[in-house]
This record gives structure tokens, sequence and C-alpha cells, in this order.
């Protein structure tokens, strides 16, 4: 029974492949490399078994990768292109996609009464969600850092949220704009952290009345 599983999982990768050539414009390859195939079935787990999957994925998205943001892989790319499609026009902006997704803030106010609305969140603001999940885990990733930051303060679910919103925000400005995202690290995230508290510090120094003298002149 796990053998004819296993057969029916890998008709599904062969037909997915076809189908992502066909999009691409390529001409289907005719089997793939049997020894990469074999390797790519040992890991797969939820991820196809197709060959030159990230660069089908590219040229799908008009030579735009979206895995070079981190948190989205190869297979979380195909779900997002099956439910949003890879032409963002439709939307006229970034705020109307992550509106669209769920992720908008719901806040709404009457006078001076103000509330919050239960935004709902569709299958493709699910995903991003989970992929936030993944990326807050990661100890070297500026957006990692991002996440543990807004966690200490609005707490973990909206935390989630926040990070889900800035990947949905990344993947909208790559596949519209074909903005390039690069990883700068946690380092430097958390230096420019430091430089907007030392900032604030000064100026608030500066309203009383006092003048910050950084320890390493003392």
């Amino acid at each position: 029974m796990w053998e004819t599983y296993q057969q029916k999982i890998t008709d599904c990768d062969r037909e997915l492949e076809q189908l992502l050539n066909e999009m691409a414009g390529s001409s289907p390859t005719t089997g793939g490399d049997p020894l990469k195939l074999s390797r790519a079935k040992a890991l797969r787990k939820n991820t196809p078994a197709i060959e030159r999957f990230q660069e089908l994925l590219a040229r799908v998205c008009g030579g735009r990768d979206a895995t070079q943001i981190p948190g989205l892989g190869p297979a979380l790319v195909l779900q997002l292109i099956s439910e949003v499609g890879t032409d963002m026009t439709r939307w006229p902006s970034e705020k109307h996609f992550v509106s669209w997704l769920g992720l908008a803030g719901g806040r709404k106010q009457s006078g001076k009464r103000k509330g919050s609305i239960r935004a709902h969140r569709n299958r493709a603001g699910r995903m991003f969600c989970t992929a936030a999940r993944t990326l807050a885990r990661s100890v070297d990733k500026a957006l990692g850092g991002f996440y543990r930051r807004l966690r200490g303060r609005i707490g973990a679910m909206a935390a989630n949220v926040a990070l889900a919103r800035k990947l949905a925000l990344l993947f909208y400005r790559l596949l519209r704009h074909g903005m390039d995202y690069v990883e700068k690290g946690l380092k430097s995230y958390e230096a420019k952290v430091l430089e907007t508290e030392a900032r604030l510090l000064r100026k608030l120094a500066k309203k009383q009345g006092f003048v910050l003298i950084p320890s390493a002149t003392i």
C-alpha cells in the first residue's frame, strides 16, 4: 500500500512538472535524472520531486525568484501562485493585496470610540502566517529578529500576523516591480534597531537639557 501511494504521488509530481513546463514555455523533460529524482523523493516531505523546480517557478513568475524571500520555499511559492496567480496588477497597491489576504490591521473608529475588526484570512493569508511561524524560529535572519522584537511588545499571535504581512508585501513587490530582496542578516537588523534607540535617547536627553556621552569616550 505504501508503494502504491508513493507511485500515485510520483504521478502527481509528473503532472505538476508537465504543467509548470507548459506555463514556463519550455519543453518538458523526459523523466529527468533518476538519481536526482530519487534524492528529491527521499527528502520530499511535502515538496514535489520535480527536476529544476526552483528554476521553473522563477520562469513562471516572469524570471523573478520568489524563493529568495526568507521563509518561502519552492513548495510554498507553488501553493501561493496557485491561489493568487502571478499578475499582481489585479490589486492596485500592496495595501489592497494585504487587505485581501486578511493581514491588514483591523481598526475602526467612530468619533472617539475605537475598536477592532476581526479580519477574515483566506487560504493565501494563512500560508503567509505558516511561513512566518517557520521564520520566527530562525536565529540568523533579520525577519526572525523583527518577530521576536514585536513579540515582547504585542504578543506572539499579533507578531506572527505582522511578520506574515511583511512577507506578503515582499512577495507583492517582487512579483510586480521585480524588487530584489537581499537578506542582510540578524546583526544588520539589530544594528539598525540600536541606532534608532540611540537617536531616540539623544532626542530625549536634549529635551531634558542633558548631553549623552558614549562610554567609549569616557
